[in-house]
């Protein structure tokens, strides 16, 4: 149920663009900063709450309305959360405050870049190529799901998650291929063959971040970022490798510009 009304929802955002989809972004981040700052608690860290919600906020908003002041934003949350570790001093440390930058970095930037995305290229197209990225992302989910279930032997990182196998993952590379070579079969977009040839790399950060997220749960002590999702756990749980994938594509599509 969680994934029928979830799926369409996402979609849909993304399909009318512009603020309805800054205000959904936002709402996801929100919630994904408040999964995270328990995530902090549980692993014995000091959460600066105020420090992690205008760090995230401020990453959409500048994302959204002018990318170049980003740096700007580094800046200044760089230093205003030393300040705010050194006038709370002894109560937190250097390492309470690179977890909180971590965080303002991992989920600002990564859903910042949601919104790049959508924009980077005019009308539907932005559409298409938010699209094209979850195409990649749900096709390695389901690649590695039914693969490292029907085939799986060989542990992947068993330190980290238990349940993923050399197997799944390289299935997740496939399906993720053959989904993405589909979508751009039926739907042609700009830079299509740099589209299909950058996949394996999306595919692999993709569950890299799903990794990541897993570290982060298991050193907090915890299944799932939450319970907010039924049957699915947090909103890091979901959009975990999307964090990755995004900005990742983004980024490569970015510099094939400036270079080509």
């Amino acid at each position: 149920m969680t994934a029928i009304f979830g799926i369409p929802l996402v979609i849909g955002a993304a399909w009318l663009g512009d603020v309805p989809f800054l205000i959904f972004v936002l709402i996801l981040s929100l919630l994904s900063t408040m999964e995270m700052r328990r995530l902090i608690v549980r692993s014995g860290f000091r959460a600066f709450s105020i420090f992690l919600i205008a760090g995230v906020v401020l990453f959409c908003f500048g994302l959204f309305y002018q990318a170049v002041l980003v740096p700007g934003f580094l800046i200044i949350f760089i230093m205003s959360g030393a300040i705010t570790c050194v006038g709370r001093y002894p109560y937190c440390n250097l390492a309470d405050y690179g977890i909180n930058l971590l965080t303002v970095f991992y989920i600002g930037w990564g859903f910042g870049h949601f919104i790049l995305l959508r924009n980077m290229l005019e009308g539907m197209d932005g559409f298409l190529l938010f699209l094209f990225a979850l195409v990649v992302i749900w096709g390695t989910d389901t690649g590695a799901y039914f693969t490292g279930t029907f085939l799986g032997k060989r542990p992947f990182y068993p330190e980290i998650s238990a349940h993923k196998t050399v197997e799944g993952f390289i299935g997740g590379l496939v399906i993720s291929f053959l989904a993405s070579y589909l979508f751009l079969y039926f739907i042609p977009m700009p830079n299509h063959m740099l589209l299909l040839l950058t996949t394996p790399l999306l595919s692999a950060l993709g569950q890299t971040g799903d990794l990541f997220e897993s570290l982060i749960k298991r050193q907090a002590g915890v299944k799932d970022s939450s319970r907010i999702l039924p049957g699915h756990g947090g909103i890091l749980d979901r959009f975990d490798s999307a964090l990755w994938v995004i900005p990742a594509l983004y980024q490569v599509l970015s510099l094939y510009e400036k270079v080509v």
